[in-house]
């Protein structure tokens, strides 16, 4: 996708769950959605004073495409996008506490079929759902999205993310560890 057009197209409701946004990729969820969808999460995060947001996807064939846009509307809202690459979920929420102001987006397909994918949202702490994923769908129905000039950088986390685990867990005695092949 060049360059989008200044009014979205018409997003399928049926993407806008209780728990996430998710779809079938080039059906119901392609690279003009992701786009849409980043927007729409850039303007709500900015309302909420979270210009900062930390993205992070799995590893489906679909990701890479889909996160390009996903940052690109999230920078076209005004974002300053920490672009955190293939991650587990738990190493986005990690990122979004220790880059960016506890917001944060993870594109994952989770425990659905693979021809889906999906977005996990968290702005200032607060998993979104429900209303606050209907309030996405919304403004993006009305345009009521922020446009302005963000940033995005590349920030590897992991090396970060796996101290902290060793740092955070403590042993009450040495653990002898057996594995049958």
């Amino acid at each position: 996708m060049n360059s989008p057009a200044s009014v979205a197209p018409n997003l399928p409701e049926t993407i806008f769950r209780a728990y996430d946004i998710r779809g079938v990729v080039g059906d119901t969820l392609n690279a003009e959605t992701a786009y849409w969808i980043g927007r729409a999460i850039g303007s709500e995060s900015l309302a909420q004073n979270e210009p900062n947001v930390s993205v992070g996807r799995d590893g489906r064939l679909s990701g890479p495409e889909l996160v390009e846009q996903l940052i690109q509307g999230l920078h076209d809202s005004g974002c300053h996008v920490s672009d955190v690459g293939l991650v587990p979920t738990p190493a986005l929420y990690y990122a979004a506490n220790v880059l960016a102001g506890k917001t944060g987006v993870m594109l994952t397909g989770s425990h659905n079929p693979k021809d889906y994918n999906g977005f996990k949202i968290v702005i200032a702490g607060d998993t979104l759902a429900n209303e606050q994923i209907q309030a996405l769908h919304e403004r993006i129905k009305t345009n009521n999205l922020t446009s302005q000039k963000g940033s995005i950088t590349k920030v590897d986390i992991l090396d970060r993310y796996f101290q902290q685990i060793k740092n955070d867990i403590v042993m009450a005695r040495k653990l002898k560890v057996v594995v049958d092949c």
